[in-house]
């Protein structure tokens, strides 16, 4: 599964596909934002990626950050969904693309940020007045501008005191229900 999407934007060529991915809002404690970069395009990124067929929101999210960043989130608040026509872009093998962004917030990680072996991906925390918004990634830009205008003093560590509503954390009967794929 590791090259699904390239796999599947080769199959579907320049079809439009509407594509979900999660994204997440990673904060260092003076509440700068966490922004990844491949060397190919130079474009900074909430770290973050496409769903597979096999997952859930969460697995998705889990598996994406780990392999960016190292960091695995446990739990995770949901930010918002953006879904706009400009965030529309072509990707390889000239796939048209129409990403749909479930944006989170960590409730709870473990770990350390470091480059994963053998990635070519930076990092680098940005505070709000000083994301670089002309090398941001296009489509992400909604995104990363409700940061700005919403967390510019980073984000609380408890967004809402309505936390049953907005909290998302896989509860035990699930985890015990898994084979070792992740999958129920």
């Amino acid at each position: 599964m590791q090259n699904y999407h390239a796999g599947f934007y080769r199959l579907i060529g320049s079809f439009p596909v509407i594509e979900l991915a999660t994204l997440a809002y990673l904060t260092d404690p003076q509440g700068n934002l966490l922004l990844t970069q491949v060397d190919d395009d130079g474009y900074w990124r909430l770290p973050g990626g496409p769903m597979r067929p096999e997952e859930d929101l969460l697995s998705c999210l889990q598996r994406t950050i780990l392999d960016q960043t190292g960091m695995l989130i446990d739990a995770a608040y949901l930010i918002r969904v953006f879904s706009d026509p400009v965030q529309r872009y072509i990707e390889t093998n000239d796939a048209h693309i129409s990403p749909v962004y479930a944006v989170y917030s960590a409730a709870a990680m473990r770990g350390r940020l470091e480059r994963v072996e053998g990635s070519r991906r930076k990092f680098c925390f940005f505070s709000a007045e000083n994301i670089p918004l002309e090398r941001v990634f296009p489509p992400m830009l909604p995104a990363v501008r409700f940061f700005i205008q919403s967390f510019s003093d980073g984000i609380p560590q408890r967004p809402t005191d309505a936390e049953a509503y907005f909290r998302y954390e896989r509860s035990d009967a699930e985890s015990e229900n898994e084979d070792d794929f992740g999958i129920p």
